[in-house]
C-alpha cells in the first residue's frame, strides 16, 4: 500500500474481507450515519459544555471522559503496522496530535479521523463489520453497542434519535419518468400528416431533427430523404 489516505485503507479493508461494492456502500453509508449522529458530520466540533467528546466522531479524550481516544490511536496504529503503514505517513500535525498525552480529535484532519474510525471499527473485536454489511445488524443498534455505548437504560431513546435524525436526511426518491406507449404506425402516420401540415420548416430538416419515417415520402413534395 504505497499512500496513506482514507481511500487506500478502505479498498484494503473491503478486499481483505471481500466485501462487494454494495457491501462497501453499505459501511461509508453507516459511517456517514454515525459522524450525523455525533457531529452533524463537522470535524472540528467539540462537545457543548465542555464535555470530553472531540471531533467528528465524538471520541472522548481522557480528562473527564472514557478515554475512548486513546484506544482508538492504538487500534490506528495497530491498523497502520498490519498494513506496513505508520503514523510517520500522516500530515505532521496530525502525528503531533495523535503523540500527545491525550489527543484531541476535533484537532485533526477530516481524512485522518476518517481512518482512525475505519481502522478503530475493523480492530475492535466488538465490531462485527461484516454482520452490519450483510444486515446481520441494524445500521442505528451497531451504532449504539459499537460506537456510543452509552447505558443500558438509555439506548432505545437513543435508537429513537437515529431514526429520527437519520430519516430527516435521507435522499428522496426521484419518481421514475413515466414512459409514452410507442405509437401504432398508423397513428405514427396521422401525427406526421398533421405536423407535414402544419409546419413552416423545410420537410427535410423537420423530419431529420424529430427522427420520422415518411411512410409514404412521394406525397410530401420537396421531402428528401
Amino acid at each position: 500500500m504505497a499512500n496513506l489516505t482514507y481511500n487506500t485503507l478502505l479498498e484494503a479493508e473491503a478486499k481483505k474481507r471481500k466485501w462487494t461494492p454494495e457491501q462497501v456502500a453499505t459501511f461509508e453509508e453507516w459511517r456517514n450515519n454515525v459522524g450525523l449522529m455525533e457531529s452533524n458530520n463537522k470535524p472540528s466540533v467539540k462537545q457543548k459544555g465542555g464535555g470530553p467528546g472531540r471531533g467528528k466522531y465524538q471520541y472522548e479524550i481522557s480528562e473527564g471522559g472514557s478515554g475512548a481516544n486513546k484506544s482508538a490511536v492504538n487500534r490506528f496504529e495497530q491498523y497502520l503496522k498490519n498494513n506496513n503503514l505508520s503514523i510517520a505517513d500522516l500530515p505532521t500535525e496530525d502525528q503531533l496530535e495523535l503523540l500527545s498525552s491525550d489527543p484531541d480529535f476535533s484537532k485533526l484532519s477530516p481524512e485522518t479521523q476518517d481512518m482512525i474510525f475505519l481502522a478503530d471499527k475493523a480492530v475492535a473485536k466488538e465490531s462485527k463489520l461484516d454482520d452490519l454489511v450483510t444486515g446481520k445488524i441494524s445500521q442505528d443498534e451497531a451504532w449504539a453497542k459499537w460506537h456510543w455505548k452509552g447505558k443500558e437504560e438509555d439506548v432505545q431513546s437513543k435508537l429513537n434519535q437515529w431514526q429520527r435524525n437519520v430519516a430527516s436526511v435521507a435522499p428522496q426518491q426521484t419518481p421514475a419518468p413515466v414512459k409514452k406507449p410507442v405509437p401504432k404506425q398508423e397513428s405514427l402516420d396521422a401525427l406526421i400528416n398533421q405536423e407535414y401540415n402544419n409546419t413552416v420548416f423545410p420537410v427535410k430538416e423537420t423530419y431529420r431533427q424529430e427522427g420520422f419515417q415518411l411512410a409514404n415520402p412521394l406525397l410530401y413534395p420537396g421531402y428528401e430523404p
